[in-house]
């Protein structure tokens, strides 16, 4: 159990660790398998050629015949924190608009936002009136849970463009 009480950086480093971790040589989080590792803070390069962006998580696939460059490939994820007060603003400003701006993720069409909830709100209904006209978002939807949503972002206005990007919204609750 991570203790979600604790700073974001402190808590995004057991994460990852979690995330990593074997067990018998099997690895613990399963459902990963498709990715060969996730790094903390590796820089990715910007849709406009800057270099000194880093997402907090990258889930780096194995090397397939079609991937021309494992730095611009992956699943990239920003995590925050989550209650009233301004830590919500600061998902959507800080984490949101990162990926809708081409900052994370300029070559995927999918990444990722993980919220560390200390509050019990959930993203559909937390995040909906926050991105609604906002961030260029397309559309806004509830995931196959309650601490799931997800979200579409349109890029190809950007200079230079971007494919338009679907945010995987997984906030991680607090007991």
């Amino acid at each position: 159990m991570i203790p979600l009480t604790h700073n974001e950086e402190s808590i995004t480093v057991q994460l990852e660790r979690l995330l990593n971790d074997h067990v018998g040589g099997t690895r613990r989080a399963y459902w990963i398998n498709d990715f060969e590792s996730v790094a903390r803070g590796a820089k990715v390069v910007t849709s406009d050629g800057r270099i000194e962006k880093a997402p907090d998580l990258h889930f780096r696939p194995p090397v397939y015949g079609t991937v021309e460059s494992r730095s611009d490939w992956g699943w990239f994820v920003e995590c925050k924190i989550v209650d009233k007060g301004h830590y919500l603003e600061a998902y959507c400003t800080d984490g949101v608009r990162r990926f809708s701006i081409g900052e994370y993720g300029a070559r995927m069409p999918s990444s990722g936002m993980v919220g560390y909830v200390r509050d019990g709100q959930r993203p559909f209904v937390s995040l909906d009136p926050k991105l609604a006209g906002r961030f260029a978002t397309v559309s806004h939807t509830h995931g196959t849970a309650d601490n799931l949503s997800v979200s579409l972002h349109r890029r190809s206005e950007l200079t230079p463009p971007c494919v338009n990007i679907e945010l995987t919204h997984i906030w991680l609750l607090a007991e």
